[in-house]
């Protein structure tokens, strides 16, 4: 690895890098990456943070597909089933 940054400490604990010793600059793109031999790299392209944080959440927060109901109303009916025979069961 080598860094071509002069007069500049770097903090990689923090994720920032000190400018002349008083200003902070955020850091958008460290240069500290490893090519792996056997796999393909898992981010292409000249993407930002904000970019790799989009393609992580979209997912979660898309709205969720009939096959996520349906998982969730047979667990739904399995739980109100347990409710009903722990019910009997303790009744008795």
């Amino acid at each position: 690895m080598k860094l071509t940054r002069l007069k500049i400490g770097w903090s990689l604990e923090k994720g920032i890098r000190k400018v002349n010793q008083e200003k902070l600059i955020a850091i958008e793109y460290i240069i500290m990456q490893k090519e792996s031999k056997l796999r393909l790299p898992l981010i292409l392209g000249d993407k930002s943070w904000h970019d790799i944080s989009e393609d992580v959440c979209r997912p979660i927060e898309s709205k969720a597909n009939k096959w996520w109901w349906l998982a969730f109303s047979v667990s739904l009916a399995a739980f109100i089933w347990w409710i009903i025979v722990v019910s009997y069961t303790v009744g008795n």
